[in-house]
């Protein structure tokens, strides 16, 4: 029986997200990532949602990235222009 609860957990969180929630509804009512870490969050500010608070289920408005691109990164660093 221990065997069968693995199996069926382990699909569940291959498909975890997390769902900002945006006050206003501004961009939208959710935005999505597929981990909770510093630069989703970020990344949602920067779309213009106000995090008001979070949860692991919801019908997305949209879709942030988790991970930072290295190559803006770079830029910001090198040039300082961006």
């Amino acid at each position: 029986m221990p065997i069968a609860l693995c199996c069926l957990l382990a699909p569940s969180a291959a498909i975890a997200k997390v769902c900002f929630a945006c006050k206003d509804a501004k961009p939208s009512a959710f935005v999505c990532s597929a981990s909770d870490t510093f630069t989703a969050r970020k990344n949602a500010r920067k779309l213009g949602c106000n995090i008001t608070s979070f949860s692991g289920s919801c019908k997305c408005g949209a879709e942030v990235s988790n991970k930072v691109r290295l190559d803006l990164e770079l830029e910001k660093r090198y040039f300082g222009w961006l």
